[in-house]
């Protein structure tokens, strides 16, 4: 998160969620510092803490750690075409045609 300090306004911030994560917290965060927020989402099973309690303090700080996560190439791919489109129109004043 303390990168995003030192990232000139307009740049590619790709957070890497886990499943079943509601926070926007670290969006705001980069948002707010001028740079462009993009949400790579991921696949796989809920934690033991979160089935147990989905919606406890527990199941949020510990129940999304030491996970295997699956993240689609193809989305990866796209995702990372995109966050390249935005900046090079928003950061460089390139217009770019498909």
């Amino acid at each position: 998160m303390v990168n995003a300090l030192f990232m000139l306004p307009k740049s590619a911030v790709i957070e890497i969620d886990p499943p079943f994560w509601e926070d926007d917290q670290y969006k705001q965060y980069v948002t707010s510092l001028g740079l462009n927020h993009f949400l790579l989402p991921t696949t796989g099973p809920l934690s033991k803490v979160c089935q147990k309690r989905p919606d406890s303090f527990e199941c949020y700080t510990k129940g999304t750690r030491d996970q295997n996560l699956t993240v689609s190439t193809q989305d990866t791919m796209i995702l990372l075409w995109r966050a390249r489109t935005v900046v090079l129109e928003q950061k460089y004043s390139m217009k770019l045609s498909l």
